[in-house]
């Protein structure tokens, strides 16, 4: 058996499980569930507020180092411990 079966399998299953998910729905319902989760303006600011850091400290990060190794290491140092 080649070795790529397993992905195939598994690829096969989620697939149809997916296409399950979706004989089973019921359309009015997902049509309706769209405005159920609303949320205000705040919790949509504080998140992009995270991502302009996150995006910024990556910039920073990118133009700071002089290495590749020193990049590696500084990120697992700033970010990972």
């Amino acid at each position: 058996m080649p070795p790529r079966w397993g992905a195939f399998r598994l690829y096969a299953v989620t697939l149809f499980y997916n296409f399950m998910q979706i004989k089973l729905s019921n359309p009015m319902e997902l049509l309706h569930s769209a405005n159920a989760g609303e949320q205000g303006a705040e919790t949509e600011s504080a998140a992009g507020g995270d991502w302009a850091a996150a995006l910024g400290s990556g910039y920073y990060l990118a133009l700071s180092v002089a290495a590749e190794v020193s990049a590696i290491t500084m990120f697992l140092w700033r970010y990972c411990l």
